[in-house]
C-alpha cells in the first residue's frame, strides 16, 4: 500500500511539474508591448523619420535568450516601421526589456495613411499601431519561434505632445476655427 500511495505521489508531483513548465512556455510565449518613447528624428519633402523604443514584457518566471527579432510596426495597413536585432541578449523574468526601433513614413504613396495620421494628429487623438513579425527565443535550453500578430498598441495618446509641437497645433486648430473649419 505504501509503495502504491509513495508511486501516486510522485507521479503527481510529475504531472505538477510537467503543468508548471508548460504553463510558464506558454506565459513566456505570450508578450505584451507598450511604447517606452517616441521621438522625431527628422522630417523632410520625403518624410518623417521616428526613433522608438518597444518594451516587451516577459511574463515568465524564467529568463529568455532572445537571438534575433523582426517585427514590423503597421498603421493603417502599412508599415511604417521595423526593429530588427541579430545579437543575443537575456531577458530576466517577470520583466520588461527595451527593443530600439525605427519607423520612416514616406510621403510618397502614404496619402491616405498620412491623411489619417494628420486628422489623428490635429484632433489630438491616440495612434494605434500592429504588431506583426517574428522573436526567436531559448526558453529552458528549448528554441522557439514565436510569432507576432498583436493589434491595437497604443502608440501615443497624443502625437503633437509627444513631438512637442502641441501648441502649434492648438493654434492652428483655433486659426481654422476661425475659418469656419471644424475637424
Amino acid at each position: 500500500m505504501k509503495k502504491l500511495l509513495f508511486i501516486i505521489g510522485l507521479g503527481g508531483m510529475g504531472y505538477g511539474l510537467y503543468y508548471y513548465f508548460k504553463k510558464q512556455l506558454l506565459l513566456a510565449l505570450d508578450f505584451d508591448f507598450k511604447f517606452k518613447d517616441v521621438k522625431l528624428k527628422s522630417i523632410d519633402q520625403n518624410g518623417v523619420d521616428l526613433e522608438l523604443i518597444i518594451s516587451v514584457l516577459n511574463k515568465s518566471s524564467f529568463a529568455l535568450e532572445v537571438y534575433d527579432s523582426d517585427i514590423n510596426i503597421i498603421y493603417e495597413n502599412t508599415v511604417i516601421g521595423n526593429t530588427k536585432s541579430v545579437g543575443k541578449f537575456i531577458v530576466q523574468g517577470n520583466s520588461w526589456f527595451d527593443v530600439p526601433a525605427s519607423a520612416f513614413i514616406q510621403f510618397k504613396g502614404s496619402e491616405g495613411v498620412l491623411d489619417n495620421l494628420g486628422i489623428s494628429l490635429l484632433n489630438s487623438k491616440s495612434i494605434n499601431v500592429d504588431f506583426v513579425g517574428k522573436m526567436n527565443v531559448i526558453f529552458g535550453g528549448i528554441p522557439k519561434e514565436v510569432i507576432f500578430n498583436i493589434k491595437d498598441v497604443v502608440l501615443t495618446k497624443n502625437l503633437a505632445q509627444t513631438i512637442g509641437i502641441g501648441k502649434t497645433i492648438g493654434k492652428l486648430n483655433d486659426f481654422l476655427l476661425k475659418l469656419g473649419i471644424k475637424l
